[in-house]
């Protein structure tokens, strides 16, 4: 935040920004599941990640860095409300698959999910650079894998 200049006070609500979202599309999530099954929730939070990495590497590349607070903010945060889809759906569906062992599965896919951003984090870091360049290409990056090594699996278990 410091290459946008936002001061420490205005962090933590951009911060909670990300965490209600989260937490609005996880209501939605249990609306939905009414209707859509977990796994077609999962695809939708994951092509809408992509959908939002791709936006926002578009606008880190195309538009001049000063002008990128406001665009950076909606779509990290839209970005970010899309995992309230993906991870209830993800554990969901994991723990479909491993009924004996629910709680062991439950806590690697979560452990995963951790060590997945320590490293995401690190590479963006390695960029060298302070611009929100690193943080878009590893965003949509691990948008992109995530949903190609979901997809792969899949066909693969067909």
């Amino acid at each position: 935040m410091g290459f946008f200049g936002v001061s420490e006070t205005w962090y933590p609500f951009l911060f909670g920004i990300n965490v209600l979202c989260i937490i609005a599309v996880n209501r939605l999530n249990v609306r939905m599941l009414r209707k859509f099954s977990p796994h077609q929730l999962l695809t939708t939070g994951q092509i809408g990640q992509c959908v939002c990495g791709l936006v926002l590497l578009g606008f880190v590349l195309l538009m001049p860095m000063h002008q990128l607070l406001n665009i950076v903010v909606v779509m990290v945060m839209l970005f970010i409300g899309f995992q309230g889809l993906i991870i209830a759906n993800t554990i969901a569906s994991t723990i479909e698959l491993f009924p004996d062992n629910s709680a062991t599965a439950s806590a690697l896919l979560s452990a995963s999910g951790f060590m997945t951003g320590a490293i995401a984090g690190g590479i963006a870091g390695s960029f060298g650079e302070t611009t929100p360049f690193p943080m878009a290409v590893i965003m949509c990056f691990c948008a992109f894998a995530g949903l190609s090594i979901r997809l792969m699996i899949q066909q693969r278990n067909v």
